[in-house]
């Protein structure tokens, strides 16, 4: 009698009956029942109010519905006091980040700092390259963006752009967040014995939102449908490095309301409009060893309280306008003895014998 009931309980037919299935899961649950009922009864009679989270990193329990006499293996994970700060750096080396939006990848490591180590190689780099890393300043400049939002415990990057030809995203690379830097690509020519730049920018570039320590270098700056570049805002700072700006169906460097800019070394050449403008009160801009020629318009004014300094080597000439204006009695125009003006000066224009170069 023993062995035919022990036949049946082990063919398949009767195991897979549905009455059979279901009258077994029925004394499983009450078996897991009662065991609940009675690890309560045990937690009311102790003494829970110490309770000791066990250390070390996460460990498995193969169990099936606590029954010891199962056969299924399902492993479940015990809960951890932390069970993600255990995980070892290594695991985050694999570039995990590089899986992040850009906007989320300053969060994580401000809200995890323990991950600031592993994420040292994506993160920590001094240099992003273009097209190398991204394939437009666009999308460079969004991603050191959103880490200066996110205050993300690093340096931000330098933008590197290599040679060629670089459209903008709708025409418009926005800068308005401070310490971004953009550097373009030299190349030695042996015919002129100098280097020239192979980074060609098309577009404009506009600063704005008090965005300070914002640093271009080394680009050709293009923009068929206004001005190069736009610097506006109260306590905006842009300094340009041997930056060309041509070609600019507009002037072609454009700054207002507040706004600071340095340039040195720098070309200013063949834009339909003035070569370099300043409007409103506080607008300042410091042009050095700077070549200003062939703009449409003047090669330089300033207008409604702004004020323009020229020193160094720079140079003025072959503008359709005026070398230098004034548009009205509060714009002032300062040069040094040192810089080369082959055009008329008109307006508020005042030589300063003492100004170092």
């Amino acid at each position: 009698m023993f062995d035919l009931i022990f036949f049946f309980s082990l063919h398949p037919f009767y195991t897979n009956c549905p009455a059979f299935i279901e009258s077994n899961r029925t004394r499983s649950d009450a078996h897991t029942f009662e065991q609940m009922n009675a690890q309560l009864d045990q937690h009311e009679h102790t003494n829970t109010s110490e309770t000791k989270i066990p250390e070390g990193p996460p460990e498995y329990n193969y169990n099936s519905n606590n029954n010891p006499d199962s056969n299924n293996t399902t492993p479940t994970l015990r809960p951890q006091q932390s069970p993600v700060m255990s995980i070892p750096d290594d695991v985050f080396r694999q570039e995990i980040f590089s899986l992040l939006p850009p906007s989320a990848v300053g969060a994580s490591i401000n809200a995890a700092r323990t991950w600031s180590f592993a994420a040292k190689e994506r993160l920590h780099r001094k240099i992003i390259k273009v097209p190398e890393e991204h394939h437009s300043i666009n999308s460079a400049l969004d991603e050191v963006k959103a880490m200066i939002k996110s205050g993300a415990p690093i340096d931000p990057p330098t933008i590197v752009v290599g040679p060629g030809k670089y459209l903008l995203h709708g025409g418009l690379l926005l800068i308005d967040q401070p310490n971004i830097k953009i550097v373009g690509t030299l190349k030695y020519d042996k015919k002129l014995n100098k280097m020239m730049k192979t980074t060609r920018v098309v577009g404009r570039t506009r600063v704005e939102g008090g965005a300070t320590n914002v640093h271009l270098e080394d680009l050709a700056i293009c923009n068929p449908r206004g001005a190069g570049i736009y610097c506006t805002g109260k306590n905006t700072k842009v300094y340009l490095k041997n930056c060309k700006v041509s070609g600019c169906s507009g002037n072609g460097i454009y700054a207002r309301q507040g706004a600071l800019c340095d340039m040195i070394d720098c070309n200013v050449s063949n834009n339909s409009s003035t070569g370099i403008a300043a409007w409103d009160p506080k607008t300042q801009l410091k042009i050095k060893d700077t070549l200003i020629h062939t703009n449409m318009g003047d090669g330089a004014n300033a207008s409604t309280g702004a004020a323009l300094s020229f020193v160094g080597k720079t140079r003025i000439r072959s503008n359709s306008g005026s070398g230098l204006r004034t548009l009205d009695d509060d714009a002032l125009i300062t040069i040094a003895e040192s810089i080369t003006c082959d055009q008329r000066q008109t307006g508020n224009v005042v030589t300063e014998t003492s100004q170092v170069a």
